[in-house]
């Protein structure tokens, strides 16, 4: 049969799949990516270790702090208590003696008259010895009612340093206390310049500063 002319027959030649070859490209690559994966998972979890270990650290410097917060409440607390005791001390005195005075103090006569007739009176009669000795200290009304007031404003103070113990040790997690929170508007440690602290020679002295 003839040919046509202008017509000839060229070879097709088709490459054989390289079946081997792509099948470990493709095995590299998913063996990459795996890889990829793990170290970006390794990356995050050192970071998180990192910030676990400063979080750690910073837990431990304030957890000290609040040792050395505890440590000094609880002699402020001491001091606290000596004062009070002391204050009852001088509010029992107080009050004793105030009793002891009643009896003269109901016996004694009202004096009336003109004032040249009390002077008169004051001449002509006899000198009156002193109710006390001169070293026997006796207390007016207004004292006593401003010691039993202090001993009031202890007795809070005394609560409120309980109260911010009890706060600081729940904070720690201390046991022994079960305070839910609390919220100290009133400031206990402020010095105390009162009459029975003056008399008892009893002075608090200042709140702690901490640095957090």
């Amino acid at each position: 049969m003839a040919k046509p002319k202008g017509q000839s027959h060229k070879a097709v030649f088709c490459p054989a799949p390289d079946g081997p070859g792509r099948q470990e490209r493709e095995l590299m690559l998913q063996l990459k990516e795996v890889v990829d994966r793990q170290r970006d998972k390794i990356r995050a979890q050192d970071h998180e270790i990192q910030r676990k270990a400063c979080d750690t650290e910073a837990l431990q410097e304030q957890l000290s702090r609040f040792m050395t917060m505890n440590e000094n409440l609880r002699r402020k607390l001491a001091a606290v208590q000596v004062q009070l005791r002391s204050a009852l001390e001088r509010k029992g005195e107080a009050e004793a003696l105030w009793e002891a005075e009643r009896p003269g103090r109901a016996a004694e006569p009202a004096r009336t008259g003109s004032p040249t007739e009390r002077e008169e009176g004051d001449v002509g009669g006899a000198t009156v010895p002193p109710e006390h000795p001169p070293d026997q200290r006796s207390f007016s009304k207004e004292e006593l009612e401003q010691i039993l007031q202090e001993r009031n404003e202890l007795k809070t103070s005394l609560f409120l340093v309980e109260e911010e113990l009890a706060y600081y040790q729940r904070s720690v997690g201390l046991p022994g206390y079960e305070v839910g929170g609390a919220s100290l508007l009133t400031d206990p440690w402020q010095p105390h310049n009162c009459l029975c602290c003056r008399r008892a020679g009893l002075i608090l002295v200042g709140r702690p500063t901490f640095v957090f």
